[in-house]
């Protein structure tokens, strides 16, 4: 599963960002110790993550607005 995927689901059955973000942060170390020998697919994924961290600030001040 595509870890954008993945948080957007738990995002959206539970409406917890921060369950979304720590869901997301296991299955990435799980994916880390299964990519160690391929270094190219690790960055790939670590970059995602990233991405991932940054659509959490996002979704936070949107939050932070409608309050």
């Amino acid at each position: 599963m595509i870890l954008l995927d993945l948080f957007y689901n738990v995002l959206a059955e539970t409406d917890d960002l921060e369950k979304a973000s720590e869901i997301v942060k296991k299955e990435l170390l799980k994916r880390k110790v299964s990519l160690v020998k391929s270094q190219d697919t690790y960055e790939y994924v670590k970059m995602r993550y990233e991405n991932l961290l940054e659509l959490e600030k996002k979704v936070r001040k949107v939050k932070e607005l409608k309050n």
